[in-house]
């Protein structure tokens, strides 16, 4: 065990003693390509940090930091998992409609293609929270300047290692690029499970199935005023075209969800919808 240990020590990165023991546990006896401890660090890279623990450990990396109120700032390195992340920068509605291709490559189209983002650099108004775990306890984090290795497509399950001085408020680590490091890794059972739509929508509380069912609706109308003039008459549109959603009870049923929820995160988008559903109701009974 003690050249497993090495080996992690080698990369810089800090492992329980007991999961070490399973690690190791795990390996011996196995076969694989690579020595031994590279095995076993590949194999905490890809699992679930959840299924070295048999029961909720007394002691984690994490337990002695969440049980300190008063502490502000972290002295030691972290290595964590992230279980899932996403942008608080930017609507979660909006965003969950990129995600499932509801809008397409023009969710964020402003009218001028040449300052259009590039939707593989990461801009300065991003701002990414993250579940992170140590396997038995859980804790935030906020990206408080823009950490290009991380993206909204980082896989579930990745392993990163948080380098101190680490700022901490209110129970919420706060990160810059200086503070962590990205050492790989995904967990297949946590792709389903921290998807991307799925985090969305349940923070939005919303029927993930149904809007997926749905026919696209029109662009997000959290632009300009004469853009919500122009998607409302798309609305109108197309209220009695079945292949749009708009004349059947899930298609209503899916825009009455989306006024609701949508009105945490966008006011103007709130009024939009609320106002498509009058147009709809007095068009079905035309």
């Amino acid at each position: 065990m003690q050249q497993i240990k090495n080996e992690f020590r080698k990369r810089n990165v800090q492992v329980p003693e007991e999961v070490l023991a399973v690690l190791h546990q795990e390996i011996t006896g196995s076969r694989g390509v690579g020595t031994l401890e590279q095995r076993a660090v590949e194999l905490w890279k890809n699992a679930d940090l959840r299924s070295f623990y048999q029961a909720h450990a007394a002691s984690t990396p994490l337990t002695k930091i969440l049980q300190n109120k008063s502490t502000t700032k972290i002295g030691e390195s972290l290595c964590l998992q992230i279980d899932s992340l996403r942008d608080v920068s930017r609507p979660a509605y909006q965003q969950l409609q990129k995600v499932i291709n509801r809008f397409g490559e023009n969710v964020l189209v402003t009218g001028d293609a040449e300052t259009a983002p590039n939707k593989s650099e990461p801009t300065g108004k991003r701002m990414l929270l993250l579940n992170l775990t140590d396997g038995s306890k859980d804790i935030q984090a906020m990206e408080y300047q823009v950490i290009k290795t991380l993206s909204i497509d980082t896989p579930p399950g990745t392993k990163v290692r948080l380098i101190p001085p680490i700022m901490f408020r209110k129970g919420i680590l706060l990160l810059t690029s200086e503070n962590i490091h990205v050492i790989g890794g995904q967990v297949a059972c946590l792709q389903e499970k921290f998807a991307q739509k799925r985090v969305l929508a349940s923070l939005l509380n919303a029927d993930l199935d149904a809007m997926e069912k749905a026919a696209p609706p029109c662009p997000p109308p959290n632009q300009a005023t004469n853009s919500v003039v122009g998607l409302r008459q798309v609305v109108v549109q197309n209220a009695g075209n079945q292949q749009n959603g708009f004349d059947d009870p899930d298609g209503d049923a899916f825009l009455a969800n989306v006024a609701v929820n949508w009105g945490e995160d966008d006011p103007d988008a709130d009024a939009f919808l609320a106002g498509a559903l009058d147009d709809f109701d007095r068009l079905s009974q035309n």
